[in-house]
């Protein structure tokens, strides 16, 4: 057709191209084209020079062209040599198998190291892949041992050996394309893991309800959470309790997504820098520090004592030992996180756009150079100064601008302390003046305040024995100080009562406990949270909507805003045993005994929700800057929030559901004005609750249509601007036929088996 075309407007067209024309497609093939059109990727006739390179104008050239050499012909000779070998190992092995004969055969070699009294394992299957990750270190080529009496055989295994190579070696491993490069341990689905403990309580109504996120492989970045973690929903029987109350039968992936997000929090992300920021000089230096001391929540505890700091620092720049000089681990790592707390209070003050993110990066910075230390604190010669340390240390990741690291710190912290004796009472015989006694024991209780909390939070063993304890309370020595020093006593008595809660709890998991046992121990635990609310300072009042009046001088209103929600917090670890359905199932209660406990369990559900209502009241005033804690950005926020979920699945027809409602969404504004600081935080469950609260809800109404006397929500455009996050909500949150589950749930994990 293209010829036609052309001898259709050959007047048109000059004769020369018509030719040029029809002398490309005259172009016949080559075996070797030139460089040229190699790299055009056209046809090459393989002339010298070849018609492209003419009509381009470019240098025609051609690579040497390489023979083929012929394959070797393999002699006979070879042959018959081959042929004889492999007929001497077919031989070997035919004698090598055992015969049905009653006399003792030699046994085969095993490899070395034999399992002892191991089963024979089967040929593996090729087909399948190897459940051996792709980090792991190849097989080794192992020894054959002989087996005794086997010596004088004249087809020894050693010869089956020289003349086979690797005849049992195995096929080669495997993996998964996936799996080659950095995997996320949420979206590979976990498989059922053999406990022995698993065998034992089958039957049982515990089970795996233990367990608050799925099993993984001791090589993943798992964080393990107890029952009284504030994550318990996340459990197998959480999940599915939920998604029986709600009708969603996907929230496991919203469980499982929280975990994930929740997990990267408690681990630093990337490695730390081996370069160290430089020191400040001693003017910036002594702001950092007076910026500690005055706007720093942990000086509450005591555990750094202000004009032994300042002294110490005041002696330091006096004998400088000069640039790229290490001096004492201890002091080094104490002073540079005092510099870190400084500067991140310091920067954050600014008014610029980046003041936030600067902040976090110089704080950060310098912690660093803490950190770098961290080791010889532990394994060098050190003094009390590096309990100190670790124990500041430990109170600067509780800070959003850091990861979760104060588990791991605190319980150094601990070990260490306990090393140097702090948790014992010296005698007197050791003629320790006021101020060294008091800051021994200032030091231990901090630590001690830093466990509890710790523990309770994650759900996990306390790092300590109380019985063990026998330091006593921090006195007074300084009568300007009464207010800050009542306060740092009522945070250690929290703290001890969070202690013996857990301790008291921790009995019901190893036998099932009675109903009158049950019943004592909810009594003397709420007696002992009476006690501890008429200890309160006149200041404090943790059951109103203010929880403090007329603070005075020198008392950070974080820390009043830390001793109240503790005591919140310990409210719902008292009475959560009563509330949460695994909890009850983990107690092995059956209907007539839940039917014996039913007022204890109304009464517990109504302290629970009235506490968690009191800490989200709280949220409207917090405002999230770099040293903000987590306890108060996150976890307890959080912990509140579940326990109002909770309690509206359990009540849809209570008729303080719609009010319910409405805070939990003002409590995902604060959740999103939190992730609109630091972009890298996402939790999008927060905002999921209240839709999966307003779901209960409606189904509920829909099996029960009689009226229901409902408390009129308040306004929640105003309410939501307040907490920094502007909101429009419908007139009907779900209409008829909308799906909730059909928009942005592909970005969700798929469902693992919790």
């Amino acid at each position: 057709m293209s010829l036609a075309i052309v001898q259709e407007n050959s007047e048109t067209i000059p004769a020369p191209a018509i030719s040029t024309l029809a002398s490309r497609r005259r172009r016949s093939k080559c075996s070797v084209a030139c460089v040229h059109c190699r790299l055009r990727k056209v046809k090459c006739n393989g002339g010298q020079p070849c018609p492209n390179c003419v009509d381009h104008r470019s240098d025609c050239v051609y690579e040497p062209q390489r023979r083929r050499r012929a394959a070797d012909n393999i002699s006979a000779a070879a042959l018959e040599g081959l042929q004889q070998r492999l007929s001497r190992i077919e031989a070997v092995q035919r004698q090598s198998q055992p015969q049905p004969q009653p006399q003792p055969l030699p046994q085969r070699p095993q490899l070395q190291p034999q399992q002892p009294s191991a089963p024979v394992s089967e040929p593996c299957n090729t087909n399948k892949p190897s459940p051996i990750s792709d980090n792991q270190a190849p097989p080794q080529v192992v020894a054959i041992k002989t087996p005794s009496g086997s010596s004088n055989d004249s087809h020894s295994w050693e010869q089956i050996c020289t003349e086979l190579t690797r005849v049992d070696s195995p096929p080669p491993l495997l993996v998964p394309q996936s799996l080659g490069e950095s995997v996320d341990i949420f979206k590979i689905p976990c498989r059922d893991i053999a406990h022995p403990e698993s065998e034992a309580t089958a039957n049982s109504s515990i089970g795996d309800h233990d367990y608050v996120a799925p099993i993984f492989s001791e090589e993943s970045s798992y964080e393990y959470h107890g029952p009284g973690s504030f994550l318990s929903f996340c459990s197998k029987s959480g999940i599915e309790w939920v998604s029986q109350k709600t009708g969603v039968p996907d929230f496991d992936q919203l469980a499982t997504r929280l975990m994930a997000d929740v997990c990267r929090w408690f681990r630093s992300q990337s490695r730390a820098c081996p370069l160290r920021e430089p020191e400040p000089d001693e003017a910036t230096a002594w702001l950092y520090t007076q910026a500690y001391f005055d706007d720093t929540s942990d000086v509450v505890l005591g555990v750094v004592s202000r004009p032994w700091f300042q002294d110490r620092l005041r002696l330091h720049f006096n004998n400088s030992p000069g640039p790229g000089t290490m001096d004492d681990p201890a002091w080094y790592a104490l002073r540079n996180t005092i510099y870190a707390y400084g500067a991140r209070q310091l920067l954050a003050k600014q008014i610029k756009p980046q003041a936030f993110s600067d902040a976090m990066e110089l704080g950060n910075r310098y912690f660093q150079n803490a950190l770098s230390v961290h080791s010889d604190l532990l394994f060098l010669d050190t003094t009390s100064v590096a309990v100190q340390a670790l124990a500041v240390m430990t109170h600067y990741t509780e800070g959003v601008s850091w990861p979760s690291l104060h588990y791991m710190l605190c319980s150094s912290a601990m070990r260490l302390a306990e090393t140097k004796g702090l948790h014992r009472q010296p005698p007197l015989s050791a003629n320790l003046n006021d101020t060294v006694l008091y800051s021994r024991s200032c030091t231990w209780w901090g630590i001690y305040c830093y466990d509890r909390y710790s523990a309770v939070r994650l759900g996990r063993p306390l790092g300590t024995d109380d019985d063990s304890i026998t330091v006593q309370l921090p006195r007074n020595l300084s009568p300007e100080n009464s207010a800050q020093h009542e306060t740092m006593l009522w945070g250690i008595r929290t703290a001890q009562l969070s202690s013996a809660i857990m301790r008291r709890l921790n009995k019901f998991d190893h036998r099932k406990p009675s109903i009158e046992e049950i019943a004592s121990t909810m009594s003397e635990l709420e007696q002992s949270l009476a006690d501890l609310r008429a200890s309160f300072p006149s200041y404090v009042s943790p059951g109103d909507s203010s929880p403090y009046t007329n603070v005075p001088a020198g008392i950070n209103i974080s820390g009043i805003l830390f001793l109240v929600f503790s005591y919140h917090i310990s409210v719902i670890q008292v009475h959560s045993i009563l509330v949460y359905p695994w909890n009850i199932a983990k107690l092995g209660l059956n209907a007539a005994e839940q039917t014996q406990l039913q007022t204890h369990i109304a009464e517990s559900s109504q302290k629970c929700v009235e506490s968690a209502r009191l800490i989200l009241q709280q949220l409207g005033g917090v405002t999230i800057t770099p040293s903000t804690p987590k306890w108060l950005a996150f976890f307890f926020p959080l912990t509140a929030l579940i326990n109002v979920f909770i309690h509206v699945l359990q009540n849809p027809q209570a008729a303080s559901v719609e009010s319910d409602v409405v805070l939990m969404r003002l409590a995902a504004g604060h959740f999103s004005y939190l992730e609109y600081t630091i972009p890298e935080l996402s939790f999008p469950l927060t905002r999921d609750l209240a839709n999966l609260a307003q779901v209960a809800v409606r189904r509920s109404r829909e099996k029960c249509p009689a009226p229901i006397d409902i408390v009129p929500a308040p306004d929640l455009l105003g309410a939501s601007t307040s907490m920094g996050q502007t909101t429009q909500f419908e007139d009907e949150l779900f209409p008829a036929g909308f799906n909730i589950w059909t928009e942005n749930w592909s970005t969700f994990l798929t469902s693992t088996d919790l």
